[in-house]
Formats: structure tokens, sequence, C-alpha cells
């Protein structure tokens, strides 16, 4: 598959240009080059609107243990998502 193929899936550009508040979580023990896409994202998001986008890297976590926390005892993406929600809204 071509890297033109893969570009034209991808959500980046339009997470990037968004004009809503971006909060983008990676997970520590996520592979390397999906850290970097995240890292990538929150660049392209700070580039265009002056400001960087809330961002949490999950300790020990990887996509698939991020989410499977929601609604459990450990709260530390819940926290924060919530404290997100909470400064956006708030005013």
């Amino acid at each position: 598959e071509t890297q033109g193929a893969q570009a034209g899936r991808s959500s980046m550009e339009a997470l990037a240009d968004t004009p809503c508040p971006l909060f983008v979580v990676t997970g520590q023990e996520e592979p390397y080059d999906m850290q970097l896409q995240s890292l990538e994202l929150a660049r392209r998001y700070a580039e265009r609107h002056a400001r960087l986008p809330q961002f949490l890297v999950a300790r020990g976590h990887n996509h698939f243990s991020i989410v499977c926390h929601i609604g459990s005892n450990e709260t530390e993406l819940t926290d924060q998502i919530a404290g997100f929600v909470h400064d956006m809204t708030a005013g």
C-alpha cells in the first residue's frame, strides 16, 4: 500500500484543523510509530491553533488497555477526561 493511500484514509489533518479543543491520549506501551503519530497530531494542532492540545501519556497502557479501564477503579484517564470537559465548558 502506498503512503499516499494511507494518508487519504488518515484523520490527522481533519483533527489538526478542528476548531474544537482537542485532547490527545497515547499509551506508554504503544508501538513507537503510534506514539510518534500522536505527537505529530499535537504538533500540527499547535501549529494551526497557536496552542497545544491537552496531551496525556497513559502510564503502562496501550490503546486497548486504556479504554478497558473506563468505568473501573483505575481513574487516570476518566479523571483527565472529566477535567478536560469541565475546563472546556466552564464559564
